[in-house]
């Protein structure tokens, strides 16, 4: 279980930290953040839609690492909950 919970933590916040400034780029100038020369969360089918679009799937891909990093804590706790969640949020 601490391995688990060790691993939704890398997950939730090495993809969620990123995500705060590519929202705050794309919404201020309606661009794709690029970090060290690569697009974060861009360059596909949803870029096209448009901005209150591609802000709003931001903003649910921040929700599901949060979620992550919550359910990294529950794991590390030995609570079955976690385990639980965690296979919910799988999908």
């Amino acid at each position: 279980m601490k391995v688990a919970a060790i691993a939704s933590w890398i997950l939730g916040l090495g993809c969620g930290l990123p995500a705060v400034p590519a929202i705050q780029h794309f919404a201020a100038g309606g661009e794709v953040w690029t970090f060290m020369g690569f697009p974060t969360y861009g360059d596909g089918p949803f870029e096209a839609v448009g901005l209150g679009t591609t802000v709003a799937l931001l903003v649910a891909f921040l929700a599901v690492c949060v979620a992550e990093v919550v359910i990294g804590a529950l794991l590390w706790a030995g609570r079955r909950s976690g385990v639980a969640l965690s296979f919910g949020l799988l999908p």
